[in-house]
This record gives C-alpha cells, sequence and structure tokens, in this order.
C-alpha cells in the first residue's frame, strides 16, 4: 500500500512568504495595469507570466519535499557474532580447536533452514568486528585476534539499522579480555527485546596453563654490572610445581633458573649481566609442565641496551655562571656518570689540566671560555686525542665561546663542525629549541618532550652554517637558521656544538623550583650518552623502536656522517629467525629524506611475529639492527573459558544456552512473524534543474514578448 504527502522545509516561513508573494502580485498587476503601449490582453498575458515567476521562486524558497510512503515486510534478524580471538585456538582433549566448532555450528542443518525465515548477518570480532561478506571467508575462519572485546561486538550491533526485535547467536569462549559490564549490556538487549544464544565450545576437562605474562626490566644498563629482570608468571590449575626458566642472551642458552610456581601469579628476579656493548636479546623460556593445555605463552623476548660502564666526562668553562652549575648538578646526579670539572676563577689559571691524563675521559665538554684560556698543553694532548685515539668533545655557547673566544683562528678551527664565515658574535632574543627532521631521529629529542614549553634560552651564539659532513639536530625556534645544535665525525672522534644560553632558567629547575626537572636531566644525560656510543656518526641502520605489535609501523632509518651513498649502491635486507638462523624475508628499499642528505628511510608493516634483524651493506660498509613483533599474551594469559559470562547472557534476554553442539537447535525460541514497516521516500522539488529550466523559460519568454511589443 502507498500513499504520499508534500511537506515543506522552511515552513516556519510560510505565512510570510504567502504575504510577499501576493504582495508581488499586486505590484505586478499594478505597474503592468499602467502601461499605455499594449492593449489589456497583452497585459494579461504579461502579468500571467510575471506571477507565475514570483509564484516559482516563493515556492522555491519554501522547499516543497514530495514524500512517498511505502509498506514493507521484513524478515527477523539473526546476527551471527563469531570471536576470531587468538583463544579460540585452544584445542580440546579431541585436538579439536574452538574456532572449528563454531565453523562446525554453522553448517548445522537446523540453522541453515532458518535462512528462508530470518536475515542472517555473520559478523567476526576480537579487538575490533567486521561483517563477513561472503561464503569463502566464512569457511576459512583463522583466530588470530590479539584480544576479547564482547562488549564493544555487542555495542556494534546494537547500534545498527532495524535491530529491535532480533538474535544474536554469540560464538565465543566467553573471556573477554576487556572492561566488560554485562549487566549494562543485558539491560540494552532487554529494551531492544533481543535474544541471545551461545554454545558451549569446550569440553570439561580441566585446563592447565602456565604464562608467562610480564617482564619488567631497564631500557638501558652498564656493560659488565648486574642487573633484575623481574618475570611475572601466571599458573592456572597448577600448584606448587616444580620447573625451570631458561635464560638466553643473544641467542645463547645461559643457564636455567629453578623455580616452584604456585596456582596464580609468581613473581621472580632474575639477576643478568651484559657483556655485549649496544642492543642485546633477552628471551625467557618456561619449560613445558606436564598436561599444559598452551605453550606459545611461556616465551618472551626483550631488547635491552647496554652502555660503558661509568661515562667519564671533564667539564671546563671559563667562569661561574647558571649554565655550568646546571649541568655539573645534572651530570653529577646521574649514578652512571663520573664528572671532574675545572672551572676559570677571576685571576686564576687553568695550569691544572696539563696535569690530567686525558685517556680516562670519555667527553670533553668546554663552554664559555676564551681559547687563549685554555693551557697549551691540554689542547694539544686533545687534539692528538681527537686525531688519533677518537674521543667526544661537546662546545657550548657563551660570550667567550666561537668567535667571541677566537676559536675561528684557534688550532680547534678545523676540528669544531662550523662554517666560519657564516658565524657570528652574540644574537639576544629569547627562544626555545626546535629539533629539526633528521634531530627527531635522535633519542633525547624525538621524546615525549615539549620543546617549545620549555624555558626559554636568551642568547645565542650565531652560526648559520657546519661543515658538509655535520648534521644540525636543532635550531632556533625564533631564528630558524640559527644553529642550536649540531654533531660531526671528525676522523676518529664524535664533535657537537650547542650554541644556546644561559640556562640559568634549567638551573633553577634542576633545584627543584617551580616544576618537575626530569625532561631537562633526560635531554642532557641522552645527549652525554649519544655522543659517547658514537651513535650520530659513521654509518648506521636503526629503526625507531626494538618491539613492536602486529602490523604496527616499523620506521627504518640509514644515516651517514657523509655523503658517500645513493639509492644505487643500498643494499638493505630483512630476514627473520627460524630456530637457530635467521632467514631472509626480503630486500627493503630506502628513499631519501627530502630535507636531509645523508639521511635514507622508509616503513613497513609485517604480519608475522618473531625476531627480526635488518642487514645494510653500502660501499663494502656494513651494519645491522634487531626489533621482534611481538605477540600480545593477553588471549593466552586466559585460557579457561567463562561459561557463567555465556549462561548470564542467555538466560537475562530469555535466550538459551546450549551445553554441547548436539543440542543445538534455535527454532522453538524464535518469533517467525515478520515485521511490517513503512518507509518514506522523499525527494527533494526544489533542488531540481528542471525547476530551473522552468524558470529561465518564463524569464525568456518574458523578454521575448516586451520585445516584440517595443517595451524594451
Amino acid at each position: 500500500m502507498q500513499s504520499f504527502f508534500l511537506s515543506f522545509n522552511n515552513r516556519d516561513f510560510i505565512l510570510y512568504l504567502l504575504l510577499i508573494l501576493i504582495g508581488l502580485i499586486y505590484l505586478t498587476i499594478k505597474l503592468y495595469g499602467k502601461l499605455q503601449q499594449i492593449n489589456f490582453n497583452e497585459k494579461k498575458v504579461l502579468i500571467f507570466i510575471r506571477t507565475l515567476i514570483w509564484i516559482i521562486i516563493i515556492v522555491v524558497l519554501m522547499e516543497p519535499v514530495f514524500n512517498l510512503t511505502v509498506s514493507k515486510t521484513d524478515k527477523n534478524n539473526l546476527f551471527v557474532l563469531i570471536d576470531n580471538s587468538a583463544s579460540m585456538n585452544i584445542k580440546d582433549k579431541n585436538n579439536t580447536a574452538r574456532i572449528d566448532k563454531s565453523e562446525n555450528i554453522l553448517q548445522i542443518n537446523s540453522l541453515k533452514k532458518l535462512k528462508k525465515k530470518l536475515s542472517f548477518h555473520y559478523f567476526k570480532f576480537n579487538s575490533g568486528i567486521s561483517e563477513i561478506l561472503n561464503d569463502s571467508e566464512l569457511k576459512n575462519l583463522t583466530a588470530s585476534g590479539t584480544s576479547t572485546e564482547i562488549e564493544n561486538a555487542f555495542y556494534y550491533i546494537m547500534n545498527s539499522d532495524n535491530v529491535k526485535n532480533s538474535y544474536i547467536l554469540l560464538l565465543s569462549d566467553g573471556v573477554s579480555t576487556s572492561y566488560f559490564d554485562v549487566y549494562k549490556i543485558i539491560n540494552m538487549l532487554k529494551k531492544l527485546n533481543i535474544k541471545v544464544f551461545a554454545v558451549n565450545l569446550f569440553s570439561n576437562e580441566i585446563l592447565k596453563d602456565i604464562s608467562l605474562t610480564d617482564i619488567y626490566y631497564p631500557d638501558e644498563v652498564s656493560i659488565n654490572s648486574k642487573f633484575n629482570i623481574e618475570l611475572k608468571i601466571n599458573a592456572v590449575n597448577y600448584n606448587a610445581i616444580r620447573t625451570k626458566v631458561q635464560l638466553w642472551v643473544n641467542d645463547k642458552l645461559k643457564k636455567h633458573i629453578p623455580v616452584i610456581l604456585h596456582n596464580g601469579i609468581t613473581k621472580i628476579n632474575i639477576p643478568v649481566v651484559l657483556k655485549k656493548k649496544g642492543i642485546n636479546k633477552i628471551r625467557f623460556k618456561i619449560k613445558k609442565a606436564a598436561g599444559e593445555s598452551v605453550f606459545v605463552n611461556n616465551e618472551q623476548t626483550v631488547f635491552i641496551r647496554a652502555v660503558k660502564d661509568k661515562l667519564k666526562v671533564l667539564l671546563v668553562y671559563g667562569k661561574p655562571c647558571w649554565e655550568y652549575k646546571f649541568l655539573k648538578n645534572c651530570l653529577e646526579s646521574d649514578a652512571g656518570i663520573n664528572i671532574t670539572s675545572f672551572l676559570k676563577l677571576k685571576n686564576s689559571s687553568l695550569i691544572k689540566l696539563n696535569n690530567i691524563s686525558l685517556k680516562n675521559f670519555d667527553l670533553f665538554i668546554i663552554g664559555n671560555i676564551k681559547y687563549r684560556d685554555l693551557p697549551a698543553g691540554f689542547v694539544n694532548r686533545l687534539i692528538e686525542r681527537i686525531k688519533l685515539y677518537g674521543t667526544s668533545v661537546l662546545f657550548t655557547g657563551g660570550e667567550n665561546s666561537f668567535k667571541n673566544g677566537d676559536y675561528h683562528i684557534s688550532k680547534f678551527k678545523d676540528i669544531i663542525p662550523v662554517n666560519w664565515d657564516k658565524a657570528g658574535e652574540i644574537f639576544e632574543s629569547e627562544f626555545t629549541l626546535k629539533p629539526t627532521p633528521e634531530g627527531m631521529l635522535s633519542d633525547f629529542l624525538n621524546s615525549s618532550i615539549q620543546w617549545n614549553a620549555m624555558p626559554p634560552f636568551d642568547k645565542i651564539n650565531i652560526i648559520k652554517s657546519v661543515k658538509k659532513n655535520a648534521r644540525v639536530l636543532a635550531v632556533s625556534s625564533v631564528r630558524p637558521d640559527f644553529v642550536v645544535l649540531a654533531v660531526s665525525k671528525y676522523k676518529l672522534s664524535q664533535i657537537a656544538v650547542f650554541t644556546a644560553y644561559p640556562t640559568w632558567q634549567w638551573a633553577f629547575l634542576n633545584l627543584g623550583i617551580n616544576r618537575d626537572t626530569s625532561d631537562y636531566n633526560f635531554f642532557w644525560r641522552r645527549l652525554v650518552r649519544d655522543l659517547v656510543s658514537n651513535r650520530f656518526s659513521g654509518f648506521n641502520i636503526f629503526t625507531d623502536k626494538l618491539t613492536y605489535k602486529k602490523d604496527e609501523n616499523i620506521k627504518i632509518n640509514l644515516i651517514s656522517d657523509n655523503n658517500y651513498f645513493n639509492s644505487d649502491n643500498i643494499k638493505v635486507k630483512l630476514f627473520r629467525r627460524k630456530n637457530k638462523e635467521y632467514v631472509f624475508v626480503k630486500n627493503i628499499v630506502l628513499s631519501k629524506n627530502s630535507i636531509t642528505d645523508n639521511l635514507y628511510e622508509t616503513e613497513i608493516s609485517l604480519g608475522n611475529y618473531g625476531d627480526y634483524k635488518i642487514s645494510a651493506l653500502v660501499n663494502k660498509k656494513y651494519a645491522e639492527t634487531f626489533f621482534v613483533v611481538k605477540q600480545p599474551f593477553k588471549e593466552w594469559n586466559h585460557i579457561v573459558p567463562d561459561k557463567n559470562l555465556l549462561k548470564t547472557l542467555c538466560a537475562s534476554t530469555k535466550g538459551k544456552y546450549f551445553e554441547s553442539i548436539k543440542d543445538f537447535n534455535i527454532k522453538k525460541y524464535i518469533d517467525f512473524r515478520n515485521k511490517k514497516k513503512k518507509y518514506t521516500i522523499s525527494t527533494d522539488l526544489w533542488n531540481n534543474w528542471f525547476i530551473l529550466l522552468i524558470l529561465v523559460g518564463l524569464l525568456s519568454a518574458e523578454w521575448w514578448y516586451r520585445k516584440k511589443k517595443g517595451l524594451l
């Protein structure tokens, strides 16, 4: 049965528009009535045309809509929610996985026959939910989801169209790994009169499991120093079981740790010593226990960076100042740094520097001191170490630094990575540090620190250009052409400049005034460590993180301190560990960064869990890095099905929970009376080209007639 009616979008203004129309028609009749050049019948024609024009314009302003009402009979909906999270791979004593049982239920004849009377909609869900649109996908379900979010799946269905008086068949083990307010969901289902059905997908056997749920470890440690890694192990249906935890370091078995596990969570601390500098791969593996249902959650891998124990820093400043105090306090408070400081006071010299053994230091910081105030013996020995042995030197800003301190005519002029012809004296203006795109690749600049919120600097030693092999990591926020932080390789050494000063506000912060100082300490401590570790030097390939999730973007960066390579001679390969070897996966193509000449980069994502290695070969130079695509164990840590949850959902919504697949038959619980609904199809009459054509036609006809009668 069909019916139609007319409506207006601007019905609130219809009365005003009608009054305007009457007024326009009245004026039209009055104006054309006064014309003497045409007779009465000709006036009627013009009045008629103009009146039609006014009527069309006013009606269009009312925005008329044509509405057609149609009655339609719909089938009731059956929404099939299939849990495809990883826990659905758990097998029973007959070696049948829960996901396979779900597929078997969908093939039951009693369910297939209902397709004639119900409208079936299939969905799979884990951390998200998506509709299954073809039979092939339905017959080849895989369970690989990282979490089970039953509540979100129900919300998705309840927000669908035409969901009232529908049915939901939930094929799940009922173990929700996210927050689930079951009674809130039940109340919403009741309001919509939705019944829930579920089936027992698991046998009644007692499931046992041991899982390594969490590892707590430091990101960075000192070489040859003992530190603890805490393991959190969950035992399900085991009590006082004796087992062993294997510790693997860089793919070599180091030791077996005997442990006794009780039902529930057990925490153990394992002492570890790393002897390899750089990234170390640490893997823990728990021995399989008798009767254990799942083995994939028995091991985990982490990466820890090992650095030289107790970095030794020599700090030399030309006068007492806040930046000296800040740096000294900051580095002294770091347990991993030993600092020796020399400060030139008025009418004193730094002659004692000639007696210091320089080979004991990893980094030299020279700040705000004129070149002539540095003892000649110290300068000569430092330059010797820079050229022959390799060390790290940081030159910081000040009124006696760089050109102001005559370093452009000193023995350091070729070592400091500054183009002296584009270096000036002092520029005074408040600004903050702004990382460059290349600087954002570094650990201490690419962090959560809000640089524009840092206390501002007041002054800067003007440096507008750096040497060819140097990299600019940060600039002034006010004058981006002013270099703040730059790093370069000089022979075997790493040389850096930091031109901004003073850091007096930072010094107050370090004393605990105003706010937390962790951001500021982190910046300098990380800079010191990266300078010493040669993070910025040579030829290097690295990823933005060491641990990734499945399908997460992995940023790969290849960087060098010179431009000796290009896209033609770069060979980068990806390997995945299989047993004891790394197996080739694919070649990786890098693209040149549009801003930085000596940086190549790309992004990849990986769909397989595992340990990976990236190797790079450029002009016979080799570098490699490691990372892991880690499987979330949230699913595997909850293997025991939650029957009570499923039963509560079914009973509260007047559905049915079936204890076995053999008993499954929902036919007698379904109301097959079809729903009659009325649909209204609306069509805008005013927003139409045909109306515009009529209006243009009438205006043209009026113009032609007036011209014919000599009225134009």
